[in-house]
C-alpha cells in the first residue's frame, strides 16, 4: 500500500504542473523566440497529424537527451500530513515525506495512436505513450503514536515501473506549426485496442 501511494504521489508531482511542461520538456521555446525546437529527421515538412506529433516528439525527445533527462529525470520532492482515525484512542496525523526523488524511462516517449486536427487545422489532438517509466524516492512515514501505540519512524526506499503511462495531449497549432500544448491528461495503464 505505502508504495502505490509514494508512486502515486511522484507521479502526481511530475505530472501535475502543466504550465511547465513547455518549458520542461523543450517543445517550444520558453522565450517565445523564433527558433525551432522542433526537429523533423523523418520528413522535412511535416504535414499529416502524425508526421506533425513525430515531430514534436522527436524535439521533445532530443532536448531530454541534451538535459540528460534520459538516464534520469529528479522530481519535485513533497511531504504531507495523513490524518487518521484511530479506532477508540482518538485521532493521529502521520507525517509522509518524498526526498531525492527522480523518474527514469522518459525517452521511450512515442505516439501511441494516430493524431487528428479539428476542422480548421488549428488543434492537434493525439495520444503519447511512455514505457516502462520507473519512480525511484526514499520515503519517511513519522507516527506521532496514539495510545498505546508508540511514536515511530520508518523509511526506506520505493521503485515503482509503470509499464504504460499515456497521455492524451492537444497541441495548439497555426498554419501546422505547433505553438503551444492546449491540455494533456496523464493516464496509467493499459490502452484498450
Amino acid at each position: 500500500m505505502l508504495r502505490i501511494v509514494s508512486l502515486a504521489v511522484t507521479l502526481a508531482v511530475c505530472v501535475a504542473r502543466p504550465n511547465q511542461w513547455d518549458d520542461q520538456l523543450g517543445l517550444f521555446p520558453a522565450d517565445g523566440g523564433d527558433s525551432q525546437p522542433i526537429l523533423p529527421r523523418a520528413v522535412a515538412n511535416p504535414t499529416t497529424p502524425n508526421q506533425i506529433l513525430d515531430a514534436v516528439l522527436e524535439g521533445a525527445i532530443a532536448y531530454m537527451e541534451a538535459l540528460g533527462w534520459c538516464g534520469s529525470k529528479n522530481v519535485q520532492n513533497g511531504e504531507s500530513n495523513l490524518p487518521f482515525e484511530v479506532n477508540s484512542d482518538g485521532s493521529s496525523s502521520e507525517n509522509f515525506s518524498i526526498t531525492k526523488a527522480n523518474v527514469t524511462g522518459l525517452c521511450s516517449l512515442r505516439r501511441s495512436k494516430s493524431a487528428s486536427f479539428n476542422a480548421d487545422q488549428s488543434v492537434l489532438s493525439g495520444s503519447v505513450v511512455v514505457e516502462n517509466a520507473r519512480a525511484n524516492a526514499d520515503y519517511t512515514v513519522t507516527f506521532a503514536g496514539v495510545g498505546e501505540a508508540p511514536a515511530q519512524t520508518v523509511s526506506g526506499q520505493v521503485v515503482e515501473r509503470v509499464d504504460k503511462l499515456f497521455a492524451d495531449i492537444q497541441i495548439n497549432l497555426d498554419n501546422l506549426v505547433p505553438q503551444n500544448i492546449a491540455s494533456y491528461t496523464a493516464k496509467i495503464g493499459s490502452r484498450p485496442a
